[in-house]
C-alpha cells in the first residue's frame, strides 16, 4: 500500500462532476482516486490552503 498526498491547488476543472485519478506504471493501474468537484456560488471565494 502506498499513501499519496496531491496538491490540485492550481488544477483547472471545467466542469463539476465526478472525476478519478489514476495510477498507472507501466501500463498497469495501481490505483484509483475518485474526486468529487462542486460548483461553487457565483461571489464565493475558494477556501484557503
Amino acid at each position: 500500500m502506498i499513501n499519496l498526498i496531491l496538491n490540485l491547488m492550481r488544477v483547472r476543472f471545467e466542469y463539476a462532476g465526478e472525476y478519478q485519478i489514476d495510477l498507472r506504471v507501466d501500463g498497469e493501474t495501481l490505483g484509483v482516486l475518485p474526486v468529487s468537484v462542486k460548483q461553487m456560488a457565483p461571489g464565493q471565494t475558494p477556501p484557503a490552503g
